[in-house]
């Protein structure tokens, strides 16, 4: 069996998260406003694509400063949002004929967001501490 690599674990994880997202709005929308629907659904979200990311992508579920990678996780990953709302909205304002759907648009502003994700994730969130000697 190949093993997958981190990447495409990661985009994985970031696919379960959407459904997620998207399964708790509709769930919170019966409850709440809009607007705390929506934060409460990003909370749950967040939460999950930490720990599946923790455990299954970068295998950091023995790492100390579970808080503190948890925090450095959402404000690496609010890096990625941002590149991902400026890309899809520029590759909309270019008005080119392959990205003047708004839904191609997104993916590729939502490719750019991952792959910034990733990077900050593997490198900030999740980095392998030295071992003392």
């Amino acid at each position: 069996m190949t093993k997958i690599p981190p990447i495409v674990r990661f985009a994985g994880v970031g696919v379960l998260g959407f459904f997620v997202d998207a399964a708790t709005l509709i769930a919170m929308l019966q409850f709440f406003p809009e607007g705390i629907a929506r934060f409460i659904a990003f909370c749950v979200a967040v939460t999950f694509t930490y720990m599946a990311n923790r455990w299954f992508t970068f295998d950091a579920k023995g790492q100390p400063g579970f808080f503190r990678s948890y925090v450095k996780f959402i404000i690496a990953n609010s890096g990625g949002g941002i590149v991902n709302l400026i890309v899809s909205t520029t590759a909309l304002k270019l008005d080119l004929p392959v990205v003047s759907h708004p839904v191609i648009a997104v993916g590729i502003g939502s490719i750019a967001g991952m792959l910034i994700n990733y990077t900050l994730s593997r490198r900030f969130v999740f980095a392998r501490q030295p071992k003392p000697d």
